[in-house]
């Protein structure tokens, strides 16, 4: 696993426990380290989609879903 790879992984992580403990702009921050780090990851733009509001949410599903067309967490954010 590169480098950029790992370090996106471990800011997801953090993001995640962030979220669970309701400290948004901190699982922001995370998500957004993550995603500059891992652009081709789906779901740091799921996390970001999770934390902003409706309008930016759209911009980060459809990110996620160009990335996989077929994510049934990014199709459900949508239909939210």
């Amino acid at each position: 696993m590169n480098q950029n790879l790992h370090a996106a992984k471990e800011a997801l992580r953090r993001s995640r426990l962030a979220l669970r403990k309701g400290e948004t702009d901190a699982a922001r921050r995370w998500a957004e380290k993550a995603a500059s780090l891992a652009p081709q990851l789906e779901e740091p733009w799921l996390f970001l989609a999770a934390v902003s509001r409706p309008q930016l949410s759209i911009r980060y599903l459809e990110r996620a879903l160009a990335i996989n067309p077929t994510s049934e967490k990014a199709r459900k954010g949508m239909a939210w």
